[in-house]
Order: C-alpha cells, then sequence, then structure tokens
C-alpha cells in the first residue's frame, strides 16, 4: 500500500510507478505490463481496420510492425508469467 502522505518520485509524478516489491511484486508488475500489451494490442487493431477501410497502405504497414512487436512482448510476458506463477504463488513470503 503507497503511503499518501509520501512525496511521490519524479517517475512517479509523470505516471510511471516504481516496480513493486518482492516475487509477488514482480508477478503483479508483468501481469499489468501484460494488460498493457492486450491494450496497445487492440488499439492497433482498430487502427488497422481503419487504415483497410481508408486502403492507406502506409498506415496498414505500419500497424502490421507494432502488431509483430506487441506479439513479441506479449509472448515475452506470458513466458515470464508462467515462470514466475508457481514460485509466487506456493513458495510462502
Amino acid at each position: 500500500m503507497v503511503d499518501p502522505r509520501r512525496t511521490p518520485t519524479a517517475a512517479e509524478a509523470d505516471g510511471h510507478l516504481a516496480p513493486r516489491p518482492g516475487a509477488v511484486g514482480v508477478r503483479r508488475d508483468l501481469h499489468a505490463l501484460d494488460v498493457l500489451a492486450a491494450e496497445i494490442h487492440l488499439a492497433n487493431t482498430v487502427v488497422s481496420q481503419a487504415a483497410q477501410a481508408l486502403r492507406d497502405r502506409d498506415l496498414m504497414a505500419a500497424c502490421g510492425w507494432v502488431e509483430e512487436h506487441v506479439r513479441r512482448q506479449e509472448a515475452w510476458l506470458h513466458t515470464h508469467i508462467l515462470h514466475r506463477a508457481p514460485h509466487t504463488l506456493t513458495v510462502p513470503c
């Protein structure tokens, strides 16, 4: 729990939170990143559909590039979540 009386760091003030401590914190950070990646994936799908409707080849190419990178990031996150979850959920803190 964050102390509301504490002054936020520069990174927190910019909207970037510090990593959570411990194994559970890492797992939660990975989960949060996975949610963000899913949101980016969905937003890219919407823009890609618009690009197709407009027949904008440059925008379609950009969406293809984003799709490739987001899928790679989602795969990396999924792998790390799979490796950390058993330990995080079964080993006492």
